[in-house]
C-alpha cells in the first residue's frame, strides 16, 4: 500500500512538472519555444509579459564612430517568472540558411549603445552578466526565414558581472520563434 501511494505521488509530481523537467526539443518550425541551463539549472521563458523578440534595422557606426543606417540585427530578450532575463543581440544579419555568430565582443548593450556588437546578457538578482572578449559564447542559427518570419537555433555562453567578477555559464540553449505570433 505504501509502495502504491509513493508510486501514485511520484506519478502526479512528474505530470505536474512535465513541461518544466526538461528542455524543449531543438526544432526549427516556429513553435515559440525557448530554454537553456544557467549554471546547470533549467531556465524557461515562461513570463507572459516581458518576453520579446525584435527584428529591426539598426544603426551601425562608420570608422569615425558616427551612426549610419545598415543591415538587419536581431535582439532576443526573454524573461521567466523567477525574475531572470536572458538576451542576445546579433548584428549584421542577412537572410541565410544557417550561421554561427560569436559572442565575443566587449560592447555596451543596445539601445544604450547604437553601435552594439554581438553579445549575450543574463540578468538575475539585480546583477547583469555579459559576454565580452574573455567570457564568450556563440549562437548558431539553424533557420532565419524572413518570408515565414521564423528564427531558430542553439546557443551557449559564459558571462561575467564586471563589478564583482562573478560569472555564469549558460549551456544547452535552444529557441524556435515565430516572429509573427511570439509577441501577441
Amino acid at each position: 500500500m505504501i509502495l502504491f501511494a509513493c508510486t501514485l505521488y511520484l506519478g502526479c509530481k512528474r505530470n505536474e512538472c512535465e513541461e518544466y523537467c526538461a528542455l524543449p526539443p531543438i526544432t526549427a518550425e516556429g513553435k515559440n519555444t525557448f530554454g537553456c541551463k544557467v549554471n546547470g539549472e533549467l531556465f524557461f521563458a515562461d513570463a507572459p509579459v516581458g518576453s520579446r523578440l525584435f527584428n529591426f534595422t539598426r544603426f551601425a557606426c562608420n570608422d569615425t564612430g558616427a551612426p549610419i543606417r545598415t543591415k538587419k540585427a536581431l535582439l532576443v530578450a526573454l524573461s521567466n517568472k523567477a525574475g531572470g532575463t536572458l538576451l542576445f543581440y546579433l548584428d549584421d544579419l542577412i537572410p541565410f540558411e544557417s550561421a554561427t555568430k560569436q559572442l565575443n565582443r566587449t560592447t555596451d548593450p543596445w539601445p544604450a549603445e547604437v553601435c552594439a556588437e554581438d553579445y549575450a546578457r543574463y540578468v538575475a538578482g539585480g546583477k547583469a552578466y555579459q559576454t565580452n572578449e574573455s567570457f564568450r559564447g556563440e549562437v548558431t542559427l539553424s533557420r532565419f526565414d524572413t518570408l515565414n518570419r521564423i528564427v531558430s537555433g542553439t546557443f551557449h555562453f559564459c558571462a561575467v558581472h564586471p563589478p564583482t567578477g562573478e560569472s555564469v555559464s549558460v549551456t544547452d540553449g535552444r529557441f524556435d520563434i515565430n516572429l509573427s505570433t511570439f509577441n501577441k
